[in-house]
């Protein structure tokens, strides 16, 4: 219904009719009225038309709300794997831990529980064990020994929020920032400047950990990069906040349903493609004066920090014809830790898009994270943003080795 919807909505949008009524009204020039008559009448019909797109787009909105509801399913069932984890590992780390756990009837869609359980398990065991203190630490520090983990989940409009805050040491920043220099993930001058929010990102980094002895659970960055790509992979988003000495918070937000997506349609070489909303940071235009080359790559500086640029068409395989125009549109497409420029040929419009399932062989192509139907009923692919990034790191590696 809701792509039936879109293709009505598109055809009733269709500017030759507008087109089509202009010229009409040049010609009979207000001689016979019979015309002016029905021209008027036309109007009027399109009119009762826009109106009536209007009402049935607010009907199927609250029938597609009903309708996801029918999707979706308590977070308890999620929540119920987390207290015998934090008890365990409790024991097994001399920690006395108690859990807390709120809003467990909110609901989520079926699709993601199986794939939320893994990080939000992840999250409470590092918790567990890199976050909250020894309790000889805890009593030095003046805190109570038995440390507290509180997992929340509250439905906020379409989305779903789930914290998961400890009141342990919280993350040191001087040591995730030195950690990420020694890695060559910024320089020491650069990062000097980052705020305390951007280097708390770097724990999303693969592999990245300040901890002195890496095990299962211990290095607050181990797997977190996992934690992202699932989260990030389902149109939610995490972010990290942390106070030393008082604790972490750890904020995701989800989608109510996977089942639809919030896109930006652009057109490439001839394609339309649609862009997950959740990966765009910007569009900008770029000209010929801004370009920069650096180490083989083109790119251009965007309020002071360097955005390398690539083509999008060139990027998915298809045939790329020479440019005609010095200027040009880049969407800036960022999953937090990576961010680069893709060049389009233009930018269409935001659009949400209930997606489709589509064939394995199909899916498994470079790029390619689903399939739609636009409301003129062409088929359009979903890109994936995390496999976008990744043929873009490793096509600016080929270039540089050449």
């Amino acid at each position: 219904m809701v792509l039936v919807q879109s293709r009505l909505h598109h055809i009733i949008h269709d500017e030759r009719l507008n087109m089509v009524i202009a010229r009409l009204k040049q010609q009979t020039n207000g001689d016979c009225l019979d015309s002016v008559a029905l021209l008027d009448l036309v109007e009027e019909h399109r009119r009762d038309l826009l109106e009536t797109d209007h009402l049935l787009h607010n009907s199927i909105g609250r029938l597609q709300e009903s309708a996801i509801g029918l999707r979706v399913v308590p977070v308890e069932i999620v929540f119920k794997r987390l207290p015998r984890v934090v008890r365990d590992l409790g024991r097994s780390h001399g920690k006395k831990i108690r859990l807390e756990m709120n809003g467990q009837e909110v609901r989520i869609d079926k699709a993601m529980v199986e794939i939320l359980a893994d990080p939000l398990l992840h999250m409470v065991r590092n918790s567990v064990d890199h976050g909250i203190e020894a309790p000889d630490a805890r009593t030095a520090a003046g805190k109570s020994v038995e440390a507290v983990i509180r997992v929340s989940a509250v439905q906020r409009s379409n989305s779903i929020v789930l914290e998961i805050y400890d009141d342990g040491a919280g993350i040191d920043t001087d040591k995730v920032l030195l950690k990420a220099v020694e890695r060559g993930l910024v320089t020491e001058d650069a990062g000097a400047a980052l705020p305390r929010e951007e280097i708390l990102r770097f724990v999303f980094q693969p592999g990245f950990s300040t901890a002195a002895v890496v095990t299962e659970t211990s290095g607050r960055g181990v797997g977190m990069d996992v934690v992202m790509t699932n989260v990030m992979s389902m149109g939610g988003t995490i972010d990290v906040a942390s106070t030393p000495g008082h604790g972490t918070t750890f904020t995701l937000r989800m989608p109510l349903s996977v089942a639809v997506q919030n896109v930006l349609i652009v057109e490439v070489s001839g394609h339309t493609l649609a862009l997950p909303c959740r990966y765009v940071a910007e569009v900008v235009d770029i000209t010929a004066d801004e370009l920069q080359t650096v180490r083989g790559e083109q790119g251009v500086l965007l309020r002071g920090a360097y955005l390398a640029l690539h083509r999008l068409g060139a990027l998915l395989g298809y045939q790329v014809p020479p440019r005609v125009r010095s200027d040009r549109i880049a969407v800036v497409l960022s999953n937090g830790l990576q961010t680069i420029g893709l060049e389009v040929d233009r930018v269409v419009r935001r659009q949400e898009l209930f997606v489709k399932d589509i064939h394995s062989s199909v899916a498994a192509l470079p790029g390619v994270g689903g399939a739609s139907i636009l409301g003129n009923g062409r088929v359009v692919l979903i890109l994936d943003g995390e496999d976008l990034l990744r043929m873009a790191a490793r096509s600016a590696e080929s270039d540089r080795q050449l």
